[in-house]
């Protein structure tokens, strides 16, 4: 087996975590051989983001006047095919925020969506709606997860707007009984507020919870469009995709 080592200048720097995945396409030959290979590999790195305690107290309803900031965006990811169709931030954008107390980590979420599709009869995924991908567990598990074990190994915690709260939310009875998750409509899209509680991080982890791992995504449908043609914004590379790394969104308690 042959190594080869390669330096990878950049042209200008960018602070970690900015810019997500690198990648890199490459070919090869042998000399006793007339085929090329190629290839492109995915790479990336992230920072250890932080969580902090919540100053007031937080109400999920879907008001997120609770809220002094909603820093983190879902519009990073941009080599991911299923955003072929996102025609840019009026027609589909997500921000977040996060914050925990003594008895759960709060999330919300605001999104603009120019025309807001709904299904009651459909899964969260093939409408309009937000899916929070949660991995509580301890490291190396957590950092090294690829998406396999939904709602053993982490929670997706799914939902679709409705006009007083979430219109759908995916496979509830298997969530944690004291989550609560709600998603209403707006004249622009729809707030999604959830509360994931504290013991849940606590059992995963064994003991005081000091991390997890996150990713936050919305589907965005617009008329005429099936399964497959929407557009998919994430935080971070979706975990089963090839674009992932390990440790991507990592979330640390302050």
């Amino acid at each position: 087996m042959a190594f080869v080592e390669l330096t990878l200048p950049i042209a200008t720097p960018l602070p970690v975590g900015q810019v997500l995945p690198y990648f890199l396409e490459w070919s090869a030959s042998l000399p006793a051989s007339e085929n090329t290979f190629t290839g492109t590999l995915y790479f990336g790195a992230d920072r250890r983001w932080p969580i902090t305690r919540s100053a007031q107290s937080i109400t999920v309803d879907g008001d997120l006047s609770d809220w002094d900031a909603l820093p983190y965006g879902a519009l990073i990811v941009d080599l991911e095919p299923a955003r072929k169709n996102w025609a840019g931030p009026e027609d589909g954008a997500l921000k977040f925020g996060l914050a925990y107390d003594d008895d759960y980590v709060y999330l919300a979420a605001e999104v603009v969506d120019n025309e807001v599709l709904t299904d009651p009869a459909a899964v969260p995924w093939e409408q309009d709606g937000v899916m929070v991908f949660f991995d509580a567990r301890p490291d190396p598990q957590r950092s090294a997860g690829r998406g396999q074990g939904v709602m053993t190994e982490y929670l997706l915690i799914a939902s679709t707007p409705g006009e007083s709260g979430p219109e759908t939310v995916f496979m509830p009875e298997i969530l944690p009984r004291a989550l609560k998750v709600t998603n209403l409509r707006t004249p622009r899209g729809y707030n999604v507020e959830i509360a994931i509680p504290i013991g849940y991080l606590n059992r995963q982890q064994g003991g005081d919870w000091q991390a997890f791992r996150l990713d936050v995504r919305m589907s965005d449908y617009d008329a005429g469009e099936k399964t497959g043609d929407e557009s998919s914004l994430g935080w971070r590379p979706w975990w089963q995709s090839e674009y992932t790394f390990p440790g991507s969104g990592t979330l640390v308690k302050q």
